[in-house]
């Protein structure tokens, strides 16, 4: 019984060790590989997945044109098994469990993103084909120089592959800029589309952009609608222009004193000049912004536009002005036995009275039965008479104007209340006023 255990003992241990024999033969070492704590790959040695990434990278690359970085851990322990993973299934797993993002130029205008395109070359070109029609209008000689007026800088970061922008998205962004909130303005009395696109501080091309068919010819009521387009880029431009321009006409005023004060009379009619201007002018997208004149040719001279002005207040217009207010009280002719001189106009006391025509005071005082009283002069056989006056706001020798004020009505001399006594006299006689009042 004892032999038979021990064989039976030695045939179970041989059989277990030819078992185990055999599994050893058929396993080997090798590296579990985990993405992010979990296995997704067995392979032989770690450089296996090197080469996987490398693959990757470089099937991106030739793919897209751009560097990729993968995201989350790679971790790896060593084990004992039958199989590993195959190339493409390792490819497929690590491109399943891991992110990755591309390298990409983001491109900054006065530190605002504007969009972030695949490499350094693309952002570059992005700014060589911008500034393409200036470099041509400087070779030809029609600008001698020009540049981007805000600070332009690139900046090199990983981001997913839905933000890359190409070339001409951006090199559009940056042509056109855009369109800002649009409202409705109703045309005013006066205005014009350069008026507007001032006050809103647009463009005449803008506001045509977005009114098609607009004219010049605009009326009160008409309505437009206006909106800015925004640009990120501005570039300046030097540039040597010739333009023909008006000289505006000067205007000199002369005096006249024996034209009537007040008259004016245009002697020579003005008109402008003519010249050629060279200027040196900095322009902001096309837009004139600045100048500097370097050169002018007259070509046709301005006229002056001549003014005569008047400066005679004595010069009489040959009629008389009614020279108070109120009705007439008493008429010239015989009253009461004996003869009325002039006129009296009821007027209340302290009213104005003004000067019936244009002349010089002869006489400003007091005279016997007038009371306080003006004499003008009117320079041609005329004498007027302001009689009953309350104030004498003028002295002799003075010059009036036809309407101006020289007195107000009063009580003074031989009255029985306020009233103007007004005379005309045509050589020392009496004459009806009336008859000369227009």
């Amino acid at each position: 019984m004892d032999y038979q255990k021990r064989f039976y003992f030695f045939l179970t241990s041989l059989a277990v060790a030819l078992i185990a024999g055999i599994y050893f033969m058929s396993t080997s070492f090798a590296y579990g590989v985990y993405a992010n704590g979990k296995l997704i790959a067995v392979v032989k040695d770690k450089n296996t997945v090197d080469r996987v990434f490398n693959d990757v990278k470089n099937q991106l690359k030739k793919e897209y044109g751009i560097d990729v970085a993968f995201e989350g851990d790679i971790g790896y322990k060593r084990l004992l098994s039958r199989k590993v993973t195959d190339y493409n299934e390792l490819k497929k797993n690590l491109l399943k469990s891991l992110g990755y993002k591309i390298k990409g130029v983001e491109i900054y205008v006065d530190g605002k993103s504007i969009g972030i395109v695949k490499n350094a070359q693309v952002a570059r070109d992005v700014f060589v084909d911008l500034l393409k029609p200036y470099a041509i209008k400087k070779s030809e000689g029609k600008i001698s120089g020009y540049y981007i007026k805000e600070k332009v800088s690139f900046k090199t970061r990983y981001v997913d592959l839905s933000e890359i922008v190409s070339k001409d998205e951006v090199l559009d962004l940056l042509k056109n800029g855009v369109k800002e909130a649009v409202e409705v303005y109703t045309v005013k009395e006066g205005d014009s589309l350069w008026s507007i696109a001032r006050n809103f501080d647009t463009y005449v091309d803008t506001i045509k952009k977005y009114n098609p068919g607009i004219t010049e010819n605009l009326k009160p009521g008409d309505t437009l609608k206006l909106g800015q387009e925004k640009k990120y880029i501005t570039v300046v431009t030097t540039q040597t222009l010739k333009e023909e321009r008006e000289i505006p006409h000067d205007v000199k005023v002369t005096y006249d004193s024996n034209a009537p004060y007040g008259s004016v009379a245009i002697k020579q009619n003005g008109e402008n000049g003519k010249k050629i201007v060279e200027v040196v002018a900095v322009m902001e997208n096309g837009v004139k912004v600045a100048e500097k004149i370097i050169n002018e040719t007259i070509i046709k001279n301005p006229v002056t536009k001549i003014i005569v002005k008047g400066t005679n207040r004595m010069v009489a217009t040959g009629t008389f002005l009614y020279p108070s207010r109120g009705g007439i009280s008493s008429r010239f002719g015989m009253r009461w036995g004996r003869m009325h001189t002039g006129v009296d106009i009821a007027a209340t006391y302290g009213s104005p009275v003004e000067a019936s025509d244009g002349g010089r005071v002869v006489f400003a005082g007091w005279e016997s039965g007038y009371g306080k009283l003006i004499k003008i002069d009117h320079g041609n056989g005329f004498v007027t008479y302001y009689g009953h006056l309350s104030s004498i706001l003028v002295k002799v020798g003075q010059k009036v104007a036809k309407g101006d004020v020289i007195g107000k009505v009063g009580t003074t001399g031989r009255v029985t209340g306020p009233h103007l006594h007004f005379e005309v006299r045509k050589n020392g006689v009496p004459q009806n006023p009336l008859k000369y009042i227009n």
